[in-house]
């Protein structure tokens, strides 16, 4: 049994913003037992359990379809529209595996096929949005450093992407390394665990990278099974450095809704304050 504490918001009203705490646990994957536990702003309970039954209706149990079989598939769709000059199309499905394989890439286990399905994912639409021309070009030039930021050692080649591509991923990799460079050090609390940069394996906390590219990236770190959350981050030239919290983290969640989620009641009573 699991046990969900979250937050939602319910709009403004006339005495300042309305937040209502609601609980739900989680037998064997089906959501259910959902209580107000209080509302904020002077909402009354009975209009506040209305809200949750309309924003949080029963939900079953599902499976949660591979991320890395998903990625694959828009990988190889986006890619056949790139090449038949369907941009939108191939932008749209090449932008979704990579922010796919981004966000989940800590629930895989074959990691050297992830990240070389995230690698082409970037590529790809880099380069989509570079033959789309116009407006698109710039964002195509901000897709290939973010794809040099995520791997820095690896180059497409020539006979996957074709020269002009090379050439531009060769260009866009020259004005990165004439700008300063950046030292990261990641700490977690509670132990050791595997850390990710923009969804790649780069190694084990507490870390210590040099070298490293500046800009915006995505960070989390990974606890044997456990999830944890997704930081944004923006790493500075000279020295970076960063704490994740992963007991917070563990329970934590921020996909669709922010929420707290203990593996039972115990533990949320030990955790919850």
């Amino acid at each position: 049994m699991i046990l969900i504490l979250g937050l939602l918001w319910a709009g403004a009203a006339a005495s300042g913003d309305r937040l209502v705490v609601v609980e739900a646990t989680v037998p064997g994957g089906a959501v259910s037992d959902v209580r107000v536990r209080s509302a904020v702003g002077g909402m009354p309970d009975v209009e506040a359990s209305a809200l949750v039954q309309e924003r949080l209706p029963p939900v079953t149990g599902t499976v949660l379809a591979e991320p890395l079989i998903d990625a694959d598939r828009l990988l190889r769709e986006g890619r056949e529209a790139y090449l038949d000059g369907r941009f939108d199309e191939a932008v749209t499905q090449l932008a979704q595996a990579r922010e796919l394989l981004k966000r989940a890439v800590d629930s895989l286990d074959e990691e050297r096929r992830a990240a070389e399905t995230l690698f082409k994912a970037y590529m790809y639409l880099a380069f989509t949005l570079r033959a789309r021309g116009g407006d698109s070009v710039p964002q195509a030039t901000e897709v290939m450093n973010d794809a040099l930021r995520t791997f820095p050692s690896i180059e497409p080649s020539v006979a996957e992407f074709g020269p002009e591509n090379v050439k531009f991923y060769r260009q866009a990799r020259s004005q990165l390394e004439q700008g300063p460079k950046a030292r990261v050090r990641v700490h977690t609390t509670g132990g050791q665990a595997t850390v990710y940069l923009n969804g790649r394996l780069v190694g084990v906390s507490p870390l210590d990278l040099k070298q490293v590219y500046v800009g915006r990236y995505l960070v989390h770190a990974r606890q044997g099974d456990q999830p944890t959350r997704v930081h944004a981050i923006e790493i500075r030239p000279g020295d970076n450095e960063f704490s994740l919290d992963l007991s917070f983290d563990h329970v934590l969640q921020s996909e669709r809704a922010l929420r707290l989620s203990y593996g039972s009641i115990a533990a949320r009573a030990d955790q919850h304050v």
